[in-house]
């Protein structure tokens, strides 16, 4: 396998070690060479090649020896290989996945980057554009984090990957990170993926549409699903108006969080946002339970009207302790507040769309979406959704916040003994 691999990267055809002594009465050398041609006519000492080599050696050996269910952590292993090196060994990691190796990797290279996202795309389609092997990654295989420093401080971003190859809750930074060519190559490649001269028409699955949450748009939604959206819905105004308690400690945290979003929220960006104001909110509302929990960043997808329908909602409320089985509302945080871009309202109803089929649409589906100090409420129940007015964090209306949420988890306490797990 070690050959192999070393073929497949273009480092050597294979490897031999040799020993010999230069001095009498020393011990023996052992060196190894890299041999060019299968013959080794034309053999190199490894310790005259580039660094690249060298590092790359310990890199494949240890994947190839690693256990099932094992995690081997490696940092920047694309470090001195030339760009296509640097592909073929994310093809390595991916191999070692299909034997349930896993990988800890962290890496500057959007080489590798972009060949691990095409085999994600690749299983989506059932097709390759390179080549014919089935280094498939299943969808959800393959988790990035993105690390951007900025004014002394660290932040961490989950990046989702959907089905598609696509990228997810792209954070700022990432695109001055890598250079263009990185999403350049991505649109590239998902064009010749789903091109019709790669489709087989006969093919049904391969032709269903594939919707990613953050394509949905409100308009979008209401053209394909025969949406409506109405002003006013009872389920909506009697969420709104459903009175919950507060204890003067939490009207005391609530007061300072809303101090801290006073002073930050045209500052902060989408991580900041969610971590030190929405956050802290919705663990005092305290969704924790025994039959259901808050989810943050969770797949969700399903079959809409013929349309397929995934993504990953910033929040949801969902049946379950360790994993959400069946959602009740779905939360969507969108940019900071002076640059959103794209159509929260609509990612919150396409998760909520989601939600309504995995629950049969036995009840109504809850929702919010917040851009910066803004909240609204929405509902959806069968094809109608509606929207509330915003409530402005930064005032008076943060207590309102929290009382909506309160009221929701009583709604949802009475949903889930309605129909227990």
């Amino acid at each position: 396998q070690l050959n192999c691999w070393l073929e497949n990267l273009e480092l050597a055809k294979n490897i031999d070690p040799e020993s010999f002594s230069e001095f009498p009465g020393f011990a023996p050398v052992t060196a190894l060479f890299l041999n060019e041609d299968e013959n080794g006519h034309n053999k190199i000492n490894l310790a005259d090649v580039g660094f690249g080599n060298s590092q790359v050696l310990p890199i494949i050996i240890q994947s190839i020896l690693a256990e099932p269910e094992s995690l081997v952590i490696i940092e920047q292993p694309e470090l001195h290989l030339h760009p296509r090196a640097q592909a073929e060994l994310a093809d390595l990691f991916v191999e070692m996945a299909r034997q349930n190796v896993h990988f800890l990797l962290e890496t500057h290279s959007e080489h590798l980057l972009l060949r691990l996202r095409r085999w994600t795309t690749e299983q989506t389609t059932g097709k390759t554009v390179l080549s014919n092997d089935k280094k498939f990654l299943k969808w959800g295989e393959l988790v990035t984090y993105f690390i951007h420093r900025k004014n002394r401080v660290s932040s961490i971003t989950r990046i989702g990957i959907d089905a598609n190859g696509d990228l997810e809750n792209i954070p700022e930074g990432f695109e001055d990170f890598f250079s263009d060519d990185l999403l350049e190559s991505i649109e590239l490649t998902k064009l010749q993926l789903t091109s019709e001269n790669e489709w087989d028409s006969d093919d049904e699955p391969d032709n269903m549409i594939q919707l990613n949450f953050r394509e949905c748009t409100l308009d979008l939604l209401d053209n394909k699903f025969g949406l409506n959206q109405v002003r006013n819905c009872v389920c909506l105004d009697e969420w709104i108006a459903k009175p919950a308690d507060r204890t003067d400690w939490e009207e005391k945290v609530l007061a300072h969080l809303r101090e801290l979003l006073i002073e930050n929220v045209h500052d902060w960006n989408e991580s900041e946002l969610s971590q030190n104001f929405i956050g802290p909110v919705f663990a005092l509302v305290n969704f924790s339970e025994e039959q259901f929990n808050l989810f943050a960043d969770r797949e969700i997808g399903g079959t809409v009207n013929g349309i397929q329908l995934s993504g990953h909602p910033d929040g949801m409320i969902a049946s379950g302790r360790r994993s959400p089985t069946r959602p009740y509302f779905c939360f969507q945080e969108y940019k900071r507040e002076r640059d959103p871009k794209g159509d929260p309202a609509g990612q919150c109803l396409a998760a909520m769309l989601v939600a309504r089929e995995i629950n049969e649409h036995e009840h109504p589906i809850y929702g919010c979406h917040v851009i910066g100090e803004l909240w609204r409420f929405m509902t959806l129940q069968e094809n109608a959704y509606c929207i509330s007015p915003s409530f402005t964090a930064t005032d008076e209306d943060v207590f309102e916040i929290f009382r909506i949420l309160r009221a929701l988890r009583q709604i949802i306490r009475i949903l889930h003994s309605s129909k227990p797990e």
